[in-house]
């Protein structure tokens, strides 16, 4: 009989029955809630309201949860005991690599933390869909390739101005990263009506292009943006390949969703010169919204995804799967996911996906300057757009990509 992953989240002591009611009270809660009243899960060094900290007891997924800052904490997953890590290697018990003090120079670079091995097969790969963001690329590229082991990156330059791998910032940006694993696409300017429909949607056409056109080569492939940094954050599964690698043996995976962390401009004007990661280290999480309506949750509870190339039918969105097997499904770190509503209980405690969202103010007046590849008018350069990220948000420091090499 295939594998289900639900057979993953299904396997919660003392028994499956104990587990049935969990599932029907967390159903019931769920219902509550979307009668009209989100919340955004809080950070393991936030506090919470006492109306949170009740519904999320409701719901299983904190204990402990306190109006005190620092205070809440996480119970104990319910990832299936028997997901081991599926290498055997010296690198099963890669956990301790994070603590270790030895050296590790990759390409002239004394790399921090230690790195993951190499994904020479190209088990994974990203693709990346970019205009004019060269410093940008090269940041991304350094990161994944550095601090994950990726070793394919295609990248659809969407008519840059010079073209990004001739571009000398996205060259130094990307810190020694080799040619051969970066491979580019580029979109001649003008050839497409940027009034038309197919400018409009052009990102999920080359996202879903990307996939068919390369996805024999992978078994996952993540789709992302430039702004969008990946942080494995359990001591238990550190290695990204492998975190991969433990979810394929389930036949119903189609992807793995990794949400949103996102940050604002930490009160930064001006463009900063260190990058990203460097560089904002403030994170939000959104208050409770009744006065401004559930799209101010968006900052919290989006998602990108790793899908499987080969049960991908179709990316309708940036945020979106769609596929061509009955019964096959995304799943988050932790449950599947199926509705609106439950996404908004964001969970980081596998994975993150560090979201830059606006940058400093110029940087993000500069951004909606130079355009997207939606075409002119798509890029929200207005005050609601940055006050999603500013205003009534609760602000916390979140340093955990700051002291990364390079």
């Amino acid at each position: 009989m295939a594998a289900s992953a639900w057979d993953l989240v299904s396997k919660t002591s003392p028994g499956s029955s104990k587990f049935r009611l969990f599932i029907l009270a967390f159903v019931f809660t769920i219902g509550l809630l979307s009668y009209g009243r989100y919340y955004g899960l809080p950070s393991s060094n936030l506090a919470a309201t006492a109306d949170q900290c009740e519904d999320l007891s409701k719901l299983g997924q904190y204990s402990n949860c306190s109006t005190d800052p620092g205070a809440i904490e996480p119970v104990e997953s319910t990832i299936d005991d028997d997901m081991e890590p599926a290498s055997s290697s010296s690198f099963s018990s890669s956990a301790s690599l994070l603590s270790s003090s030895t050296k590790h120079i990759m390409n002239g670079i004394d790399v921090f933390p230690p790195p993951p091995p190499a994904d020479d097969e190209e088990y994974m790969a990203i693709c990346l869909m970019v205009k004019n963001a060269a410093p940008e690329l090269g940041e991304f590229v350094t990161h994944h390739y550095y601090h994950h082991g990726i070793r394919r990156f295609y990248v659809y330059d969407d008519g840059s101005t010079p073209q990004l791998q001739e571009n000398p910032e996205f060259l130094e940006a990307r810190n020694n990263v080799p040619d051969s694993t970066v491979t580019f696409a580029y979109i001649e300017p003008d050839s497409i009506d940027p009034a038309s429909e197919e400018r409009k949607h052009l990102q999920e056409a080359l996202a879903t292009r990307c996939v068919k056109d390369h996805g024999s080569k992978h078994h996952w492939m993540g789709l992302f943006d430039v702004d969008e940094y990946l942080e494995m954050r359990n001591k238990a599964w550190p290695v990204l390949k492998e975190w991969l690698q433990a979810w394929e043996k389930y036949d119903d995976v189609g992807a793995l969703g990794v949400q949103w962390l996102p940050h604002n401009s930490a009160g930064l004007v001006e463009i900063p010169t260190g990058g990203f990661r460097h560089s904002y280290d403030n994170c939000v999480s959104v208050a409770p919204v009744d006065a401004r309506g559930p799209k101010a949750l968006q900052p919290l509870i989006e998602l990108k995804n790793f899908v499987r190339p080969k049960l991908v039918e179709n990316i309708p969105g940036i945020h979106v799967v769609e596929f061509n097997t009955t019964g096959v499904k995304r799943f988050r770190e932790l449950d599947m996911e199926t509705t609106w509503t439950e996404k908004a209980f964001a969970t980081h405690e596998y994975w993150a996906l560090h979201h830059f969202a606006t940058g400093s103010r110029k940087y993000f007046e500069m951004k909606g300057n130079r355009g997207r590849m939606q075409g002119p008018g798509t890029w929200p350069v207005d005050q609601g757009y940055w006050d999603n990220y500013h205003k009534d948000v609760r602000e916390y420091k979140c340093e955990e990509l700051v002291n990364y090499v390079p």
